[in-house]
């Protein structure tokens, strides 16, 4: 297959992008600044801004994660492809909304007014090779090893899904909405004592 794939250089994007060069399709990245799009068989639309603490410029969040989305949409609606997944969020869901997960909402909302194979991936929570080291399990590791003290929320819950699982969710989507993630809900805490165990060493925190 002729691939697309937007967000090609995340986490999920590098992943998602090696597997399907490995099973023989030819894959090519969107750049961010994209202002026409190839031909394609599959598009994956993983591009996203705002899903980690440290972006926090709002008009960024509502730019990539809804106008460039929307753009992206109207852009491929004249092409007869067999396949365009969008990565939502589990986030959606909650009865809180953040900017980030409105936005991802209402691309969704926005997917329903084509009459094309659109599939929607919300996953929960992504963890494996490759994962950004601002999440939980590579800082609880590298708090481990380093001996810093880390600011703690114990009760917080995760549902893990692992990166190799996602990318062949994503690849094989066939419904218009798939949660992606394992069913169990796993506290920090739980986690911080696994990681404790694997290592042998203590973790330093504030809670």
């Amino acid at each position: 297959m002729r691939v697309v794939c937007s967000g090609a250089s995340g986490f999920i994007g590098q992943a998602l992008c090696k597997e399907l060069i490995r099973r023989g399709h030819l894959v090519q990245a969107l750049h961010r600044d994209w202002t026409e799009i190839p031909d394609f068989d599959w598009l994956f639309c993983l591009a996203s801004y705002g899903n980690m603490y440290y972006q926090t410029d709002q008009s960024e969040i509502f730019r990539v994660n809804l106008i460039r989305t929307f753009e992206l949409l109207e852009a491929a609606k004249d092409i007869q492809y067999k396949k365009f997944v969008y990565i939502s969020t589990s986030s959606v869901s909650l009865p809180v909304q953040t900017l980030y997960s409105a936005c991802k909402k209402a691309v969704e909302t926005l997917i329903e007014t084509y009459d094309k194979p659109i599939y929607i991936v919300r996953p929960f929570s992504v963890t494996g090779i490759g994962e950004q080291k601002e999440h939980l399990i590579p800082t609880l590791i590298d708090a481990a090893f380093t001996g810093k003290t880390i600011p703690f929320v114990p009760e917080s819950v995760h549902d893990f899904i692992d990166i190799e699982d996602i990318v062949r969710v994503i690849i094989n989507a066939d419904k218009r909405i798939t949660l992606a993630g394992s069913g169990t809900q796993v506290s920090n805490l739980e986690v911080l004592k696994l990681v404790e165990y694997i290592t042998g060493r203590k973790i330093k925190t504030k809670i």
